[in-house]
């Protein structure tokens, strides 16, 4: 079976196994990368991972910082509004009152 590598020259048996050699590292290397291709892959996945869940972190910090900023202030402007009816001598006075904290709580009112 193996008479034709006694027929080759000796250039052609260099040649010859010059590419097994290379056919052989080849396939080492696509082995090896199978393995430690796949942990490098779980690695740098569960770096991106820790990576989202600490954005993902900040975003919820974020919006609950600014919810809480939105409750703080509506009460703020609620109590305002209270200030504003308690010291209110006439309907009109309490009308005004209510009317201007719609239009600037809302934004439902055109330009006055």
């Amino acid at each position: 079976m193996l008479k034709w590598i006694g027929a080759l020259t000796p250039l052609g048996r260099i040649v010859g196994l010059a590419i097994v050699i290379i056919l052989a590292v080849v396939a080492f290397l696509f082995v090896r990368d199978l393995f430690v291709g796949g942990l490098e892959t779980e690695a740098e996945l569960g770096a991106n991972q820790g990576q989202a869940a600490i954005e993902s972190g900040k975003d919820a910090v974020g919006t609950v910082s600014d919810q809480n900023k939105r409750e703080e202030d509506r009460a703020r402007s609620v109590d305002e509004l209270e200030d504003r009816l308690d010291e209110a001598n006439t309907v009109d006075d309490a009308h005004d009152a209510g009317a201007d904290w719609l239009c600037t709580s809302f934004s439902i009112c055109g330009e006055r």
